[in-house]
């Protein structure tokens, strides 16, 4: 959502603009451009926040993140995935500098979600991290060896887990 996206953005700024984070990289923000939204750097590099169906039109990036663009509750909604999968195609697709990275993290909710629908194509790499290991389907990034060990037990415990799947069922969780 935009207030989401909007949130994530200002942490983002207020990341970029820490003691610590200028320590290691020096890059200042462009005193003439510094909003919630948009903010450039004094090297010609910005972030823009958007949500699904929002700006991008002009825009030239040369990394897209996609995070979430669906809500557990649109796996339900055939006409709402489409509308992320146009989005997607007649946006996200045409935006960017000479082949932009474009990275997506979302929970897989459908057979043709994003995630879905761009495996489909060629040219993604599919890393798939699962709340329980599954050693047949580990991707080699996961540092998790025993089946069914958590992805993030300080975060969320078992009983959470747990909790969770038994209110949310299999694709809330």
């Amino acid at each position: 959502s935009d207030a989401n996206t909007i949130r994530d953005s200002i942490r983002v700024r207020s990341i970029v603009t820490s003691e610590e984070y200028q320590s290691h990289y020096g890059v200042q923000l462009a005193y003439d451009q510094s909003q919630k939204i948009r903010f450039d750097t004094t090297n010609k590099g910005y972030r823009i926040a958007s949500s699904v169906g929002g700006r991008g039109t002009g825009e030239h990036p040369n990394y897209i993140i996609i995070d979430d663009p669906l809500k557990a509750d649109d796996a339900y909604s055939k006409l709402t995935i489409a509308g992320v999968n146009t989005w997607y195609d007649g946006t996200i697709s045409t935006r960017g500098a000479n082949n932009p990275c474009i990275i997506l993290i979302m929970q897989r909710l459908a057979e043709n979600d994003l995630s879905g629908y761009l495996l489909k194509r060629r040219g993604w790499r599919h890393v798939c991290i699962p709340m329980h290991y599954d050693p047949d389907r580990a991707h080699p990034s996961d540092p998790r060896i025993v089946r069914g060990e958590l992805a993030f037990p300080n975060k969320y415990p078992a009983e959470t887990v747990a909790a969770m799947e038994e209110e949310l069922g299999p694709i809330g969780a």
